[in-house]
């Protein structure tokens, strides 16, 4: 009871004033970015790949200079890691390739502070959370085995399973359903209306590769560019 009464007081103070609710403004986004992460017990080579994030986010300017921003948003993460088990000179290796792909939709809460650096200009700086639900995921493997016959190639893919709490003692790949991560973000506005956006989240939670005792933890730096409606004042 206690908690739900916090909350109400806190809503109730962060709602503008009917004067200031005619400046929200709606603005969709779409870009690319960089999915890597880092592990404990392991090290991740994380190779460069580009995936897709897009967002329809609400900001609300509770202030002359603070607001908050709130929406939805897509994000595709994860990692491409390679590694080679053995090499030795007489012509053996395997080398292995293993690419995870998740698929988030998130819902940021931020606080933005926003910045007049001229008639036409505008920067906002923000940071928060973001509260994301894994829609689907996957992990693809590759494996190249060098002999002295020649080289010989295999893969698979194994979906990865959305559930509340992992169980580290089955032998598939699990991932929480829901992430909480941390976001920063800056943003550069024209004319109140057009937009590009740098942005990095970073997950609260890891997942574990079945196993290996091994915790993942995802990271996403991003770009993005933006069409806003109505024109910021």
């Amino acid at each position: 009871m206690r908690a739900l009464l916090t909350a109400m007081v806190f809503l109730c103070c962060a709602l503008p004033a009917p004067s200031v609710r005619a400046q929200v403004q709606y603005a969709v986004y779409a870009g690319g970015g960089y999915p890597y992460a880092s592990a404990t017990k392991s090290a991740v080579s994380n190779n460069f790949i580009v995936t897709p994030n897009a967002a329809v986010l609400l900001h609300i300017p509770v202030g002359k200079h603070i607001g908050i921003e709130t929406g939805l948003s897509y994000t595709v993460k994860g990692l491409i890691n390679d590694d080679t088990l053995f090499n030795d000179h007489a012509g053996w290796g395997l080398r292995f390739r293993l690419r995870k792909k998740l698929d988030y939709l998130g819902i940021p809460l931020m606080l933005t502070w926003r910045v007049k650096a001229g008639k036409q200009h505008d920067l906002f700086i923000g940071g928060g959370m973001v509260y994301s639900f894994m829609l689907r995921g996957v992990t693809k493997g590759y494996n190249w085995i060098f002999s002295p016959n020649g080289l010989s190639e295999s893969g698979w893919d194994e979906p990865i399973q959305p559930v509340l709490i992992p169980d580290r003692d089955l032998k598939i790949s699990q991932e929480y359903f829901f992430d909480a991560g941390l976001k920063l973000q800056l943003s550069y506005v024209w004319r109140g209306r057009y937009g590009i956006r740098l942005f990095h989240e970073q997950s609260l939670y890891s997942y574990h590769t079945p196993g290996s005792g091994v915790e993942t933890r995802l990271r996403y730096t991003g770009i993005a560019l933006s069409f806003g409606f109505p024109r910021l004042p």
